[in-house]
């Protein structure tokens, strides 16, 4: 199984998150795609045990904060985007970790994805957060602010 997201699907008003079966790598399947109402910009997948995955979505249905974390079954169904009540900090899930043993679930906010498009006037606004949630509960129990997050590095 694989999942992939359309980064800037939101654009076009395309559905945004897509699985494939790839039991066979020289002929991927299309399994279905999804586009979740409450968030956009598709980022990182992570898949869970029972089947079924967690995936970033970094901002809202027009790109902007909040974003979401959206959570598939193992029918590759869209049951929740969490939480259900986001923080209103500039919350923009970019990265995700899990440890399941130990009931631990942590995100980074990374930038508001709206802000990278040249249309958008103020230039890019960058995020500085962790988020360490509980894993089973899918909700944000602590909040760390980084106070000056770094521009992304540029290779040359």
């Amino acid at each position: 199984m694989l999942g992939a997201g359309g980064l800037l699907s939101v654009l076009k008003g395309q559905k945004e998150v897509f699985f494939f079966d790839v039991a066979d790598p020289r002929k991927p399947k299309f399994l279905t795609s999804a586009d979740p109402p409450l968030s956009a910009i598709t980022d990182e997948f992570h898949a869970l045990p029972e089947g079924g995955f967690l995936v970033t979505m970094m901002g809202g249905p027009a790109g902007h904060a909040p974003g979401r974390v959206a959570e598939f079954n193992r029918n590759l169904e869209l049951i929740a985007e969490h939480p259900e009540t986001p923080p209103d900090d500039g919350f923009n899930p970019h990265g995700i970790s899990v440890r399941p043993e130990l009931n631990l679930m942590v995100t980074s906010d990374f930038i508001c994805p709206s802000t990278t498009l040249h249309a958008m006037p103020g230039g890019l606004d960058l995020r500085g957060s962790i988020r360490v949630w509980d894993l089973q509960q899918r909700k944000i129990l602590r909040t760390i602010h980084i106070p000056m997050p770094a521009e992304p590095l540029m290779c040359s």
